[in-house]
């Protein structure tokens, strides 16, 4: 199955994409300053300054939005949930085929 799985289409674009995001220099750049500020944020809580924490979280914001509008991050956020889309599948089929060879209750029961 692992096998059939690393040779899915799904898998394969995915991979592809992911490959390309990861050698995007400007997605690089903004997850870098999303990570650092995130740091930032949560120093800022920890020594209880909620205005400063309040300020970074909304920089935060605004760079998430800022990856959000790269047409390579849209592209991977699609592609990421087709893939989950059949790993769901996947599982469900298992766990119908288990349940019926095992006659095993599942908490849909």
């Amino acid at each position: 199955m692992a096998a059939y799985l690393a040779q899915c289409e799904e898998v394969v674009r995915f991979r592809q994409a992911e490959e390309r995001v990861k050698q995007n220099e400007k997605i690089r750049r903004i997850t870098a300053e999303i990570r650092r500020k995130q740091k930032q944020a949560t120093a800022f809580d920890h020594f209880q300054k909620p205005g400063l924490a309040r300020q970074v979280d909304a920089e935060v914001a605004a760079l998430l939005r800022q990856l959000d509008e790269i047409p390579l991050v849209q592209e991977y956020k699609a592609l990421q949930a087709d893939l989950n889309e059949v790993l769901q599948l996947i599982t469900n089929v298992i766990a119908q085929t288990v349940s019926g060879t095992l006659d095993v209750k599942t908490g849909a029961d």
